[in-house]
């Protein structure tokens, strides 16, 4: 029996009418990576306010952007091709005076003008959208601890929803110290919900008091947030087309949290996939969530596949990068199954109700694969995984997704939205903004 998901005191599921008394100037900040690189976090942010704005359509809400970002500008694969690991691993290396000195400037400096600004006159801020809480790097946590921070001086609560947290043994010392700055006990007004079960025992044993509560990650509305372009009806094609997500080795090397047995990306591991959903009359379609690690191992791919391997090179597609969230959920609907490491795109295809399989390396794809009652498609390590991919996605498309157990979850996800969008009605009727 998979869990519900449901928050305490929350509202009906299938109530999705606008909360009344929002007073019509209330004012709420949400922090998220709406214009990262990487378009899963868009969909997630874009999904999140549409929810909000369906609860509470007289407020003003604002999204406001984790890296400052204004709008979906690419990485440049390029640039990953050529030296990306490399500049990543120097910077990691780099003495603890640069990164304090980097630090001062882009985040006490830059990012904190930046927040007071565009936040000025908020009744509350929200931090939600498809975050991973993590001390993996110093600039994330401490821009978190300046949202914080900013909070308190102005007396206004901050709420933290749906976001993963990550193992915090191996967490950099300085970013654990900035993560308990920013949410550990120390009276300020904060309410915290996240996305699994997993998270709500790795936030209880880091920052102390009882577990969370649950709340669905916002990407499950996908499906509704982007309708038409996400409907499940009369968008198959004859040539039964199978997404194969690519990623980075290096995003796997460096973030990488899994069990022993991950699947390990390389071109030899996707080339394999491919080659095997060829023979099983599947056509593979090669693509990447978008960000600039990503696009640069996608084109190393095809490149690969070109010198190596003809007939899959006759029978694959390898799609161009999506220039918007809205856009990465159409490629995703469009297609018949999808296989891929990354959390978003499998969320995504479930949102849209695409038979989709994980492949296994980092706890999180593990832990959401199990609250939607799906870790049977989750695939760790072996001997073959590309072989073993092909043949699960198979069964997957078999069984398909259950559209009672698909329409409950879904259901949650509005759920979790609605209870924070209530407990945004009070503060902004307590703030008695006119």
């Amino acid at each position: 029996m998979r869990p519900s998901g449901l928050l305490p005191n929350s509202v009906r599921p299938a109530d999705r009418r606008p909360a009344r008394g929002v007073f019509r100037l209330a004012k709420f900040c949400i922090f998220n990576d709406r214009f990262s690189s990487n378009l899963g976090d868009g969909i997630i942010a874009e999904c999140l306010e549409a929810g909000l704005r369906r609860y509470l359509p007289r407020a003003l809400l604002r999204t406001i952007d984790l890296g400052g970002r204004s709008g979906h500008a690419p990485d440049s694969s390029a640039r990953y091709r050529s030296a990306g690991a490399r500049l990543r691993d120097a910077w990691f290396n780099a003495p603890a005076f640069a990164h304090r000195a980097m630090a001062w400037y882009r985040v006490d400096r830059r990012f904190r003008a930046y927040v007071t600004a565009l936040s000025a006159g908020a009744d509350a801020f929200v931090i939600g959208g498809g975050q991973l809480i993590t001390g993996n790097g110093v600039f994330f946590p401490h821009r978190l601890a300046t949202i914080a921070a900013i909070a308190r001086e102005r007396s206004i609560p901050l709420f933290i929803h749906a976001v993963g947290v990550s193992d915090p043994v191996g967490w950099q010392a300085e970013a654990a110290a900035y993560l308990e700055r920013a949410f550990g006990d120390d009276g300020s007004a904060l309410s915290v919900a996240v996305r699994d079960r997993l998270s709500a025992d790795h936030w209880a044993r880091t920052f102390g008091g009882k577990a969370p509560g649950i709340a669905r990650d916002p990407g499950l509305l996908a499906g509704e947030v982007y309708a038409p372009s996400a409907r499940d009806s009369g968008r198959r094609s004859e040539a039964r087309q199978i997404g194969v997500g690519v990623i980075s080795a290096d995003v796997v090397n460096w973030f990488g949290r899994g069990p022993a047995g991950a699947v390990k990306p390389s071109l030899e591991f996707f080339s394999e996939v491919g080659t095997r959903l060829v023979e099983c009359g599947l056509r593979p379609v090669y693509f990447t969530n978008g960000s600039g690690e990503d696009e640069a191992a996608l084109a190393a791919l095809s490149d690969h596949v070109a010198k190596h391997y003809p007939v899959l090179r006759e029978n694959a597609r390898f799609a161009e990068r999506p220039e918007t969230p809205a856009a990465l959920v159409s490629a995703i609907a469009a297609l018949d199954g999808l296989i891929a490491h990354r959390l978003h795109a499998n969320i995504i295809a479930y949102a849209c109700r695409i038979p989709h399989v994980g492949l296994g390396w980092d706890d999180k794809l593990a832990s959401f694969f199990c609250s939607v009652g799906r870790d049977h498609y989750l695939l760790g390590g072996g001997a073959r995984p590309g072989a073993d991919a092909a043949r699960l996605i198979g069964e997957a498309m078999r069984e398909g997704i259950a559209r009672d157990d698909h329409a409950d979850i879904v259901a949650e996800a509005w759920n979790s939205v609605g209870v924070l969008a209530q407990r945004l009605l009070e503060v902004g009727q307590a703030a008695k903004v006119a």
